[in-house]
């Protein structure tokens, strides 16, 4: 699973979690940078392919084209000069399937094609976001046109955010508020009949520390716990929810922000899948091979990076 490609849904990590890999697959987030995908050095272009892999006189081998998901594709993602993403490409069977690009203008992002969605933003004199329109891309008819309007109090912090739709109905409001830190803490979420609410917490040196996610008619949903050495992710608890029951839990481990053991486990606490990564890095300390292996069924998957630098 690759940093460009990896999922996760929650609109609050717009605000929290820019540095979190599993925050890049969202449409509504801004886009990658050599920061967010820790990479190293002035990269260019990175073409990831991945394989099926086997286990052979000791060393794991290539067997065939594969990704572990299938909605995982081989991909060609390009960098601009000073490191935000401006284009991948994704590929299927050799030939391109899609394209998602952003487009750049001073420095701030003003429109973004990604994952089926063509958004546009403006900004205010301060360099804030103030508007955002988009549309669904795979709307057959003529696409409609959204709204996101951006609130800010005097601090400069995003305490509002209005979505309605071409006809000026409300589709959803969302606000943001804060600590004496002016972090973050909780976002209420009305869409409809239905509210969504996320609470954060932070540890003494700032980061991210809790998250918890839900609405008001199915309780607690998802919460997700990290743990930090010399302020740098080690370790990230993921626990589901359903009527307010644990579900199951994933808990993933880190090594300088590479993902190298993940575990899962049922309601019962029992490990269902155990997923060990090992990895090859180039010169400047960029992993160029990844190899994953699971325990519930013995599956190896081979994931090569070529990486171009300016």
């Amino acid at each position: 699973m690759t940093p460009l490609q990896s999922t996760f849904y929650s609109l609050f990590y717009i605000i929290f979690f820019p540095f979190c890999s599993k925050a890049q697959e969202d449409w509504k987030l801004d886009a990658p940078n050599w920061k967010t995908e820790n990479l190293k050095g002035r990269v260019r272009i990175i073409e990831e392919k991945s394989f099926v892999g086997k286990e052979q006189n000791g060393t794991y081998v290539v067997v065939k084209p594969g990704w572990e998901s299938t909605w995982e594709k081989d991909s060609k993602t390009y960098f601009d000069s000073v490191g935000n993403l401006v284009k991948v490409d994704f590929y299927q069977l050799g030939k391109v399937l899609r394209t998602e690009y952003f487009t750049y203008q001073n420095s701030k992002l003003i429109e973004r094609f990604r994952l089926y969605h063509h958004s546009f933003y403006d900004y205010d004199s301060y360099g804030k976001i103030i508007r955002e329109r988009y549309r669904f891309i795979s709307d057959k008819k003529k696409p409609t046109l959204y709204l996101i309007e951006y609130v800010y109090d005097a601090a400069g912090n995003l305490i509002v955010k209005n979505e309605s739709d071409s006809l000026k109905n409300v589709l959803g409001i969302d606000s943001i508020f804060y600590n004496q830190q002016n972090k973050p803490i909780k976002m209420l979420s009305y869409h409809q009949d239905r509210m969504d609410f996320q609470y954060v917490k932070y540890d003494v040196n700032g980061n991210v520390q809790e998250l918890i996610l839900g609405d008001d008619e199915d309780g607690l949903a998802e919460k997700f716990s990290f743990t930090y050495e010399n302020d740098q992710l080690k370790m990230e608890d993921w626990t589901l929810y359903i009527d307010n029951e644990m579900d199951g839990k994933v808990i993933s481990y880190f090594e300088d922000r590479n993902e190298v053991k993940v575990m899962e486990t049922d309601k019962d606490g029992e490990v269902t899948n155990t997923s060990l990564s090992s990895y090859e890095f180039d010169q400047l300390g960029n992993w160029i091979k990844r190899t994953n292996k699971n325990s519930k069924d013995n599956s190896v998957y081979i994931i090569q990076r070529k990486i171009t630098y300016f």
